[in-house]
């Protein structure tokens, strides 16, 4: 595990090394600003050393502009960017010490793998010997080795990804910039990156600022997760958390499949507008109009008539109006007297299958219901 960090540092770096080799990054007050267009506004985040955190958000939330605040090649209109306690705000690009890969790949054609490699560290002045032990430790991280004489037409589009990342550890980073880099891979390949990538950024202890629109992929990859959107940040928290016990129906409807129940809150208790069920919620929960989620995994399905052994749990009636089979689990679309439900049931060999037309019971525990914050509702 030391192996792949000490090889590709020179000898004066190695008792730093064996710490930690990320750095802290602090955004602080950001704005940015094209034109009228407001990209950041008031943006606040810092990241940790040797984390791994994604920015996740749709197109247009301000993540790209946020990594190229970091990277150096736009500057905040106002506020602060830190590198490990540094004022970088005006620093250009290739005055910060940082790795950075994109979608695109942006490898020489005209040069070899190797080549591709070496680039960085001899514009840097390193002695050959150093950037001949520097290059093979990098190709030998992403399982390149034997591909270092081709040229990046002769590698296919996962291949020329894993030298892209190479390239950009190869100089020794403490802190690594990417840019949507698995978009352009198809699925099997993407899964396998995520995998890799996850595993070198722990075994170097880098910090990564990772962006990306797939919510799967954020799961996977990150420590952390920062839900943006319209130039601001929604929510902050480890995979679990922000899956989980999402703070507003934005965060809970960007990450995949949820059932969202329009209410109101009073005396502890939601209760819904159809008044189809009413649950407990937190003590002291703001009173008036709300909405509350339940993820489809969440939900138990019964046939009419069965009751199900369930304590402290919400039941509701309804009718089979959709099937979709997709081979580990199947996904149900329920019509309750207030609305339709979706229900995600694992597929297994004495798993019942419910069929269109059919009349269930729907039932789920009241822990697994989340208030969402007023004003969030829409």
């Amino acid at each position: 595990m030391e192996q792949d960090i000490v090889a590709l540092t020179s000898k004066a770096e190695r008792s730093a090394v064996q710490t930690m080799r990320g750095t802290a990054v602090e955004f602080r007050q950001i704005s940015k600003s094209y034109g009228s267009f407001e990209a950041l506004k008031d943006f606040d985040l810092t990241i940790r050393p040797g984390e791994f955190l994604t920015l996740l958000g749709p197109s247009g939330s301000g993540k790209t502009t946020t990594l190229m605040l970091l990277a150096g090649f736009e500057f905040p209109t106002s506020g602060r960017v830190m590198i490990g306690g540094q004022d970088v705000s005006k620093v250009p690009s290739w005055r910060r010490d940082q790795g950075i890969v994109f979608q695109s790949y942006s490898l020489f054609p005209h040069m070899t793998i190797k080549e591709n490699l070496a680039f960085p560290l001899e514009t840097r002045g390193i002695a050959r010997k150093e950037i001949a032990l520097r290059t093979q430790e990098a190709l030998r991280m992403v399982k390149l080795e034997q591909f270092q004489e081709r040229f990046p037409g002769q590698l296919s589009g996962g291949q020329q990804q894993r030298v892209a990342l190479a390239r950009a550890l190869v100089a020794d980073p403490p802190l690594l910039l990417m840019d949507e880099p698995l978009g352009a891979l198809d699925k099997n390949l993407r899964e396998e990156m995520q995998i890799e990538i996850k595993h070198i950024q722990e075994r170097l202890r880098l910090t990564v600022l990772y962006v990306t629109h797939d919510q799967e992929e954020a799961l996977t990859m990150s420590d952390r997760i920062v839900v943006m959107n319209e130039g601001k940040i929604q929510q902050v928290g480890a995979p679990v958390e922000l899956y989980e016990r999402p703070r507003t129906r934005f965060v809970a409807e960007f990450f995949g499949d949820v059932n969202i129940f329009l209410g109101s809150v009073e005396a502890s208790e939601f209760r819904a507008d159809d008044e189809s069920f009413t649950i407990p919620v937190c003590t002291g929960a703001p009173e008036g109009s709300a909405c509350g989620a339940v993820r489809p995994e969440k939900i138990e399905m019964h046939k009419w008539g069965e009751r199900p052994a369930m304590n402290d749990s919400v039941e509701i009636g309804g009718e089979v109006v959709d099937v979709i089979y997709l081979g580990q689990m199947s996904r149900y679309t329920v019509r309750t007297a207030g609305q339709d439900v979706v229900i995600k049931c694992m597929a297994a060999p004495r798993t019942r299958h419910f069929l269109v037309g059919d009349a269930v019971l729907l039932s789920w525990q009241a822990d697994s219901f989340v208030l969402l914050e007023q004003g969030a509702t829409t």
